[in-house]
C-alpha cells in the first residue's frame, strides 16, 4: 500500500469523525438546553 493512499483515507476518516463530533456536540447542547429550562 502507498503511504499517500493511507494518508488520504486517514484524512477522510478524521474529517468524518470531526463532523460527527460537531454534530454530537450540537445535539447534546440542544438536548441539555430544554432540560436546564425545565429544572429552573
Amino acid at each position: 500500500m502507498k503511504k499517500g493512499g493511507t494518508n488520504k483515507i486517514n484524512k477522510r476518516l478524521k474529517n468524518k469523525g470531526l463532523h460527527l463530533y460537531i454534530e454530537n456536540e450540537f445535539f447534546v447542547k440542544n438536548l441539555f438546553v430544554p432540560i436546564k429550562m425545565l429544572k429552573r
